[in-house]
């Protein structure tokens, strides 16, 4: 065996047929004190105290570990179950000497990807896309199912990448691979197990609210004396930032960054939460001249696929420069999931499929007068239920003999429907998505499938941005609020109390507003814009002439499918429902460019 390097480091095993890599200067790989394990670790373990006080128990001889080899000496002690023990994010491939099986581990939110490729008995795997891509018999052919979920989805969901010989790890997932045998891929949690059955009065489920996020932010911040937090002027980063700075008193950065269109400039509400708290804030305006054709390249090489979720764009901005003040920062993300705050009322509201419902019984009656209606809407405002509202007159979607999964899925389906795409030969499976989701979610007794397919569908699109974007930056970001203990509690309390009157968030508010925690005008506004970028301002400004040349005039051949008069209209309209599409097809001609026409 051998190790080498100084920056980057080379493991190779040749009697267990294993070669580790990487690029850290912490201690790799990790072995567990037996060395019956060997570990390569990336992300962070953040109740470390316990689970070694956990270990010691065990044995009681003292050790300090660092989290990967805390890592290995959990497995060899309790075996493949001992993740349900862990809180943090977490990549992980460990080696059982024992049994000489290798196993993959992913933490439960996909904040930390782990890919895989297999090329005849061999394995291949690693946190960064990048890497298995220059592996040369990895297959790089693009997967056209692949494909047609960026098209609708914004992004490849798990398992599947764009490319046809690489797969991605689900969240919350194990995989088991031994010489010789087929692997096996496990999953160790699925908040849909988790059944409705909280029934406390209000007064006490405020307290434990209370109570459950400040354990979430104290077990991430136990080790800081100061932190970062990223504050975009909403109640789910507002809140992380009140309570970091009660479990740091007071040693708390904010860092914003805000867009130059006054509709989605959030500056005003940055410095209220900032000056009601008394911490440090800094604001870095994002300019239409900052987004250009090399930023989406920096972009795209980081991700490794294409990700068309604009706010990409502020996650970006906002970790270079919280990573200026602060190497941990803390984000709101999770809180729409755990306190039902999507602005999509569509997807967490059954009334409104009623409401489409109507219509779709009412048809041949109403269709020459509301369709134009709709389509003004949807031309004129930022609210997409009125361009899914269109889509159901154009589309005749709500006749099929299931208008609830086809609701979800056209709502899941941001971009381009299922129907868009087979017009242009491209094969979308977003139903079929959706479909599987909500059987889960109903053979575990999940009551908000909806809920669920958010969660299930976010992985690249949400959680794993803040990483991506992070490790550009070499800084470190905290989610309390991913915390999957949280999120099974807050999945307790029937949706019903969650959205009380059809107010969002409604407990978070309560329990602010009773603690004054938060300015009462920030708690009580419901006017967040949240980190979606002004992209229908970008592409009728500076990136129009780029998305014309890589759209129009010289379109990538997995795109020759597109009707260019189509994609011109697209490109014309100055509507953001059509300027997401374009969105979305730039994005995907930029990242052909990087790693299929120049690779």
């Amino acid at each position: 065996m051998e190790r080498e390097g100084l920056r980057t480091h080379k493991y190779v095993d040749d009697d267990f047929g294993i070669a580790f890599g990487c690029q850290d200067d912490r201690k790799f790989p990790a072995f567990s004190r037996n060395h019956n394990v060997l570990v390569s670790f990336k992300g962070e373990i953040y109740n470390k105290a316990a689970l070694v006080k956990l270990l010691e128990g065990k044995d009681p001889t003292p050790s300090h570990f660092s989290d990967g080899e805390l890592f290995a000496n959990l497995y060899d002690t309790f075996g493949d179950e001992f993740p349900e023990t862990l809180i943090g994010t977490f990549s992980v491939a460990a080696l059982d000497v024992k049994t000489n099986k290798l196993l993959l581990f992913r933490d439960r939110f996909g904040e930390t990807p782990m890919y895989y490729t297999f090329y005849k008995d061999d394995i291949v795997f690693s946190p960064e896309l990048n890497a298995i891509v220059r592996y040369e018999e990895a297959n790089r052919e693009i997967d056209s199912t692949a494909l047609g979920q960026y098209l609708s989805f914004g992004h490849v969901p798990a398992p599947r990448t764009i490319f046809q010989g690489i797969q991605k790890l689900p969240p919350a997932c194990i995989l088991q691979y031994s010489l010789g045998k087929s692997p096996a891929t496990s999953q160790y949690w699925d908040v849909a197990s988790i059944k409705e059955d909280y029934n406390k009065d209000e007064s006490a489920l405020l307290a434990e609210i209370y109570d459950r996020i400040m354990d979430c932010v104290r077990v991430r911040s136990s080790d800081l004396d100061k932190s970062g937090v990223l504050l975009s002027g909403g109640l789910d980063s507002g809140t992380i930032a009140a309570f970091l700075t009660k479990a740091l008193n007071g040693n708390v950065t904010a860092s914003s960054v805000i867009y130059e269109n006054p509709y989605q400039n959030e500056i005003k509400n940055i410095e209220k939460i900032a000056e009601y708290l008394g911490i440090d804030h800094h604001v870095r305006m994002i300019e239409s001249k900052d987004i250009n054709e090399e930023l989406i390249r920096k972009i795209v090489t980081l991700y490794g696929e294409p990700c068309a979720n604009s706010s990409v764009i502020a996650s970006y901005f906002a970790t270079g420069l919280s990573s200026q003040f602060a190497s941990t920062v803390f984000t709101g993300d999770g809180g729409d999931e755990t306190f039902l705050g999507y602005s999509m009322s569509c997807w967490r509201d059954p009334r409104l499929l009623n409401y489409y419902s109507r219509f779709s019984l009412l048809r041949k009656i109403c269709a020459r007068l509301a369709k134009p209606i709709f389509e003004y809407l949807a031309e004129s405002r930022r609210d997409r239920k009125y361009a899914i509202g269109l889509d159901f007159f154009e589309r005749k979607s709500m006749s099929d003999p299931d208008p609830e999964i086809r609701f979800a899925a056209r709502v899941l389906a941001r971009f381009f429907s299922p129907e868009d795409l087979i017009e242009f030969g491209v094969n979308s499976d977003a139903y079929d998505v959706a479909k599987s989701i909500f059987q889960k979610a109903t053979e575990n007794g999940f009551k908000n499938p909806r809920l669920y397919g958010i969660i299930n569908l976010n992985d690249v699109a949400d959680t794993y941005k803040i990483a991506r974007s992070s490790s550009a930056f070499s800084i470190s970001t905290r989610s309390p609020l991913l915390d999957h203990k949280f999120m099974e509690f807050m999945s307790s309390v029937p949706s019903e109390t969650r959205l009380k009157k059809g107010v969002t968030k409604y407990l978070l508010r309560k329990m602010l507003l009773s603690r004054k925690m938060l300015p009462r005008e920030i708690i009580e506004s419901k006017s967040k814009r949240g980190f979606e970028a002004p992209v229908e301002d970008w592409l009728n400004g500076d990136l129009k002439e780029l998305a014309e040349s890589k759209l129009v005039e010289n379109p990538i051949p997995i795109l020759k499918a597109f009707d260019k008069r189509y994609v011109q209209k697209l490109i014309s309209s100055r509507s953001r429902y059509r300027s997401l599409k374009i969105w979305n097809l730039l994005i995907l001609a930029i990242w052909y460019d990087v790693f299929i026409r120049e690779h």
